[in-house]
């Protein structure tokens, strides 16, 4: 189980012994999603510091840090969402665009304004085949 709020920490709770968490520490404002790949062993955050992050869960530290950094928006990334088995991730927020990455490559594939939005993107969802977010 992983939570995570305002205090820009996430927490890896062991639910068989609830005692004290593993924390991922990096980010600099509230974290406002979370996604886990269990087939790539990476978990991944979007923040209100502008930032996707991902993060190597291989290790067995008490506190991590991010492998990699993802920067593109230019105002808090509210939501992520990735299709299982495809290595591509999309963010939106509230600059009222979405990004996709290339988590092989940890880079942008493009960024996309989303005209027609006249809010934030707070929420995102990605169908199996990727093609449609």
């Amino acid at each position: 189980l992983y939570t995570a709020g305002r205090d820009s920490l996430v927490r890896q709770w062991d639910l068989t012994n609830i005692g004290t968490p593993r924390l991922f520490d990096g980010h600099c404002d509230w974290v406002n999603d979370i996604l886990v790949s269990d087939e790539d062993n990476l978990l991944i955050t979007a923040s209100s510091d502008h930032t996707v992050k991902l993060w190597d869960l291989a290790g067995h530290e008490d506190r991590y840090t991010s492998s990699h950094t993802l920067f593109k928006h230019e105002d808090y990334v509210k939501a992520i969402a990735f299709a299982p088995g495809d290595r591509r991730l999309v963010s939106g927020g509230l600059d009222r665009s979405i990004v996709c990455w290339d988590l092989n490559t940890a880079r942008a594939m493009g960024k996309h304004a989303l005209q027609k939005q006249t809010e934030g993107v707070y929420s995102l969802a990605m169908s199996q085949a990727s093609s449609a977010v």
